[in-house]
């Protein structure tokens, strides 16, 4: 490895004291216990190295992607049932447009009744059965955000931005 300052490829392991002097002001900080320390011994600057951020970053980019391919299989599920819904709406328009003519007959007419009272009762059932799979789809998206956040700022961090 070399120094980000000067270029020196010489390091010496450091402790980190847990109260450093900042501009005569003494600050603490933590350090987690996975992260370590090199002091280059050219110009003094600190290079801090966590061996479990590549590992950290890998779960949250894991995380992620588990959540993008419920969320589209989700979608998927709900654009079906979208156009099912459709479909039986069409159907159920046609029929009152067939019940509107007057040379059907009374049987006709009470079958297409009975009809359309059938495919409202399935629309209602798919709506119902649409409802957690709107619900999941709002989680999702809300974990998904968090999940987003932290894959970024972990990304940020192994960058060093």
């Amino acid at each position: 490895m070399k120094c980000t300052q000067c270029g020196c490829k010489r390091f010496i392991e450091s402790a980190f004291s847990n109260l450093i002097s900042v501009g005569g002001w003494d600050v603490s900080c933590s350090i987690s216990k996975t992260v370590k320390i090199f002091a280059c011994l050219e110009c003094g600057h600190l290079e801090f190295f966590d061996k479990m951020m590549p590992d950290k970053l890998a779960q949250a980019e894991t995380k992620l992607k588990r959540l993008d391919d419920e969320l589209n299989s989700l979608l998927q599920d709900k654009e079906s049932k979208d156009s099912l819904i459709n479909e039986l709406t069409e159907e159920i328009t046609r029929i009152e447009e067939r019940l509107k003519n007057l040379d059907i007959t009374v049987r006709e007419q009470n079958e297409l009744s009975e009809k359309s009272q059938q495919i409202n009762n399935e629309i209602q059932q798919i709506l119902q059965a649409r409802r957690p799979i709107d619900k999941r789809i709002q989680e999702i998206a809300k974990n998904k955000e968090a999940a987003d956040l932290e894959v970024q700022k972990l990304r940020n961090l192994c960058v060093g931005e």
